[in-house]
């Protein structure tokens, strides 16, 4: 499916700990950031673009959001890939990381 696009960015900031031990362990903002994605029926899903690992947190990010709506909206994307990001933020961040590969790519 082609089509889907990106509506809106936002954040939900928060005060949290990360590490898992004393080592590690600190406290600071985590700023949680989603993306609202629309799909060609006019459903529109939030999408986180961040997760957590054992304490550790990650944050997936696009310099040109214009620009990876519009990559994002050619993208033939299977049924089951688009069901998988309305539920599934591991989608999208692949999705994402596809995209900076590519600018990377372009850039050498």
């Amino acid at each position: 499916m082609k089509g889907i696009k990106v509506i809106d960015i936002g954040s939900n900031p928060e005060e949290t700990q990360f590490g898992t031990c004393e080592l590690c362990f600190s406290y600071g903002t985590a700023d949680n950031p989603y993306m609202v994605l629309e799909f060609p029926d006019g459903t529109q899903v939030t999408v986180d673009t961040h997760y957590w690992n054992w304490g550790d947190y990650l944050e997936y990010r696009v310099a040109n959001i214009v620009d990876f709506s519009a990559w994002l909206s050619e993208q033939d994307l299977s049924d089951e890939d688009v069901e998988a990001l309305k539920d599934n933020k591991y989608v999208l961040i692949f999705l994402i990381d596809e995209y900076n590969y590519r600018l990377e790519e372009e850039d050498e």
